[in-house]
């Protein structure tokens, strides 16, 4: 296996990973929030839940952005190296 393989791999399951984190840890929590809160299950309205101080919400809030970013920081260059492997 190459290096620019391994990378590959490696990016592959960080992304495929983060996937899964958000499917068995956000996405239960969420539907948990939402059923306590009673809200219409829109994400603005979750927002204006951490912004006026709801604990919960604001770690789902965080956790979520984190989910995004390592998505992203590690889907782009996944993306890049796939098309220079080409």
């Amino acid at each position: 296996m190459t290096l620019l393989a391994s990378i590959k791999l490696a990016l592959l399951l960080v992304f495929l990973g983060s996937f899964a984190f958000a499917a068995f840890a956000l996405l239960p929590r969420k539907l948990r929030l939402v059923k306590r809160v009673g809200l219409n299950n829109t994400n603005d309205d979750l927002i204006a839940l951490a912004k006026q101080g709801d604990p919960e919400a604001k770690q789902l809030l965080i956790r979520t952005r984190w989910f995004i970013g390592v998505a992203l920081a590690s889907g782009l260059p996944l993306v890049v190296l796939q098309v220079i492997a080409k």
